[in-house]
């Protein structure tokens, strides 16, 4: 079994870029201000004790060269990509393909299912491999409020150790002129220096919780049920805190993260169940939510339109005045005097209005 710790570093290409949708599709992407592409790439071997065995490190052309702004936050010039190759002609991607061949390979990562993506785009086939997400687990095991990889970095201070590991496994750290970079904050751009924190951060987790290499593959991949929302306005939030429009809301789309997928369904019973979490909204929400259904749950739309149905008939009936009770239909038909008074005097709602009219 051999351990591989990998990094895609990318560069977001924005929606003004001459490129035709059908080239991106190429990437996978069917809009371009979502495309990202590779601009270095570097991965560790590592034997079953977790000694480094091979090391690569390269950047990576493009078919479009980054911003000026990406360029200088990522420590980048357009001479290192002019000079480099595209993933599938550079020794780096070349030596990758090939040792993801082997079928005893396990690929680390930080929120790995991102870098899986990226090297999807460009022909790496990852479906083999076993994978473990350090994401996941510095959310069972370290639970801090931030679990973004260098956040996690300087909390727990395995950085103390990560200029050693780079001295003692001889991973130099090239700038974009080939030298060795000794500004420490030149380092942290660099793709190898993520793998080397992936590195230590697993080792943290394993060794501050006695979980032994075998068996974390297995508690990589179960399911975290999540604390706070981990994206969108609510980010940051405790989960149980979140009004329920918002969590039926998200629930209308297939979740595919599994993480976010147990914990919302979690949630959802504790709060009655998805039916009854649609019933408590008004209608005027659930017509919003229905509006757009492409590519939403079936079961979901189901259960929506059905309580939808049920909600507009209650709109359609007076509550109110000398025909309380009764249907706008029955009304029409035995007082329209009584109709007309209402429309003029406005106490019609939309509903109404609109089955007058249609």
């Amino acid at each position: 079994m051999k351990y591989v710790f990998i990094k895609t570093a990318t560069s977001n290409m924005y929606s003004k870029i001459d490129m035709p949708l059908i080239k991106l599709e190429e990437y996978g992407y069917t809009k371009k201000e979502e495309l990202q592409l590779i601009t270095h790439f570097s991965y560790l071997v590592c034997d079953e004790e977790l000694n480094v065995i091979d090391k690569q490190s390269d950047y990576i052309k493009p078919d479009l060269l980054p911003n000026a702004f990406t360029m200088e936050h990522n420590n980048i010039t357009p001479e290192c990509l002019s000079d480099s190759k595209s993933f599938e002609e550079s020794k780096i991607g070349i030596a990758f393909k090939k040792l993801i061949e082997n079928e005893d390979i396990t690929i680390i990562g930080h929120n790995i299912n991102f870098d899986i993506e990226m090297l999807n785009a460009v022909g790496c086939n990852l479906e083999k491999c076993n994978k473990i997400d350090t994401l996941n687990l510095s959310k069972r095991y370290i639970r801090e409020d931030n679990n973004r990889l260098f956040y996690l970095f300087y909390a727990t201070n395995i950085y103390t150790k990560s200029l050693k590991f780079i001295n003692d496994n001889k991973l130099l750290m090239l700038s974009p002129n080939g030298r060795k970079i000794k500004n420490y904050s030149l380092i942290e751009k660099n793709s190898m220096f993520a793998c080397v924190a992936i590195y230590l951060l697993l080792q943290y987790i394993m060794i501050t919780n006695k979980i032994k290499l075998q068996d974390i593959t297995d508690i990589a991949n179960s399911v975290v049920i999540l604390n706070e929302m981990p994206f969108g306005k609510h980010k940051g939030k405790k989960i149980s805190l979140i009004e329920s429009p918002y969590i039926v809301y998200l629930s209308k789309t297939p979740i595919e993260d599994k993480n976010l997928k147990a914990t919302f369904d979690e949630e959802i019973n504790k709060r009655g169940g998805l039916k009854h979490m649609i019933e408590e909204l008004n209608i005027y929400q659930l017509e919003n939510l229905l509006k757009d259904t492409k590519d939403a749950d079936v079961e979901f739309i189901e259960i929506a339109n059905e309580i939808f149905k049920e909600k507009m008939e209650k709109q359609l009936s007076f509550t109110f005045g000398k025909h309380s009770g009764d249907h706008i239909k029955d009304v029409l038909e035995k007082d329209p005097g009584y109709i007309d008074f209402m429309k003029t005097n406005k106490k019609l709602n939309k509903y109404m209005l609109a089955y007058i009219d249609g």
